[in-house]
């Protein structure tokens, strides 16, 4: 619904507007837009913190009824969205729309954040259903499906290095927070999808869904076992964002 409203549009025209504007935009404490990104002597280990805190206590809520983020209704059956996400794929096929889809690169403390809340099965189940559909729509037009390229996994991309929050001096490449990535990574991803460049995406369909699981799996234990300590101590900070969000409930 949110997708297809107009607010939306205009999100998305206020966020066209501002780039490369001071480095462009990112979420506040509360999960609003403040404009530009962060100014001189302000630290982004400091700004990963705030934005892990929101990912730890609301952003995989519901806004209305504070339930767990789910694709699914009470019944069982898939979200309405996808409905929707169904219906803009014909709409493309009919159309002669080149459409190609593609899950964006967030940084793998957001990665982190969905184990935490245990939705990591349902977020590849969401990407299969993603892929399925996109497969089901072509078949039954008699069309090829649309590329569909996954970025969203535990990446060199999205594996970098975050600052302490004490320095307030170094900035990352490849993103700004654990959920916005900056014009890098970006262009990494347009160049290879649409120059063919190397890059960190792979091309999802229902034969490669099982292998390209197992890839991405394999990528994920390589990051903990390379960042232990790291992960450990996002854990905790989940369990004490969640633990005082709680108490002032």
């Amino acid at each position: 619904q949110y997708l297809l409203s107009l607010q939306v549009t205009q999100d998305s025209l206020a966020t066209l507007q501002k780039q490369g504007v001071a480095g462009g935009w990112y979420l506040s404490e509360k999960g609003g837009w403040r404009g530009s990104t962060l100014a001189d002597g302000q630290s982004q280990g400091k700004r990963f913190r705030s934005i892990v805190n929101l990912l730890a206590t609301g952003y995989f809520k519901d806004p209305l009824t504070k339930r767990p983020f789910s694709i699914y209704r009470d019944g069982g059956e898939l979200s309405r969205a996808y409905g929707y996400y169904e219906r803009l794929l014909v709409e493309a096929h009919r159309n002669d729309v080149a459409l190609t889809l593609a899950f964006s690169p967030s940084h793998a403390y957001f990665y982190e954040a969905i184990e935490y809340h245990g939705l990591a099965r349902m977020y590849q189940e969401w990407k299969q259903s993603i892929v399925a559909i996109n497969e089901k729509v072509a078949e039954d037009l008699g069309e090829l499906p649309f590329p569909v390229w996954d970025f969203a996994y535990y990446s060199d991309i999205n594996t970098e290095i975050v600052p302490q929050v004490a320095d307030t001096v170094s900035r990352m490449r490849w993103h700004y927070d654990p959920i916005h990535f900056k014009p890098a990574a970006g262009d990494q991803v347009l160049d290879q999808i649409y120059l063919s460049e190397q890059g960190a995406g792979v091309l999802l369909n229902a034969q490669s869904m099982k292998a390209m699981s197992a890839m991405q799996l394999e990528k994920q234990r390589e990051y903990r076992l390379a960042n232990t300590e790291t992960v450990t101590q996002l854990t905790k900070f989940f369990r004490k964002a969640e633990a005082i969000a709680a108490r002032r409930n």
